[in-house]
């Protein structure tokens, strides 16, 4: 049972640190986002792969 409870509060982590980098992401200016070679296109791509690593 301790698995089970250690798994969903490791993925509700994860889930909360991509919610954080979205925002963060959305809180560009296109130029900013521009520097930096991204799209807002891109930004779902670009959290998920920072914090799930694929």
């Amino acid at each position: 049972m301790t698995k089970i409870v250690n798994t969903w509060k490791s993925r509700f982590a994860q889930r909360e640190r991509f919610r954080r980098t979205l925002n963060e992401l959305n809180m560009l200016s296109d130029r900013e986002a521009a520097d930096l070679g991204l799209a807002r296109a891109d930004f779902r791509r670009v959290a998920h792969e920072s914090v799930y690593g694929y």
